[in-house]
């Protein structure tokens, strides 16, 4: 696994976590509005919708 990263090059991020993902997408300041709303577990994001982005205010052109 290790030679597989190191091939990709040094544009990889590896997200372990909500605010990293974040940070990687050029989100981070909604991290305080995803953990007062309690998204704070990667296995949860992908059960997201729009509406929840909606009700933690994450309105942004381009971010919902």
């Amino acid at each position: 696994m290790e030679q597989e990263l190191e091939a990709l090059g040094e544009d990889v991020t590896i997200v372990v976590d909500v605010e990293s993902f974040l940070e990687s997408i050029q989100m981070e300041e909604y991290w305080p509005a995803f953990q007062a709303a309690g998204w704070t577990d990667m296995d949860r994001l992908h059960s997201m919708a729009a509406e929840d982005l909606e009700q933690m205010a994450v309105v942004k052109a381009g971010h919902i």
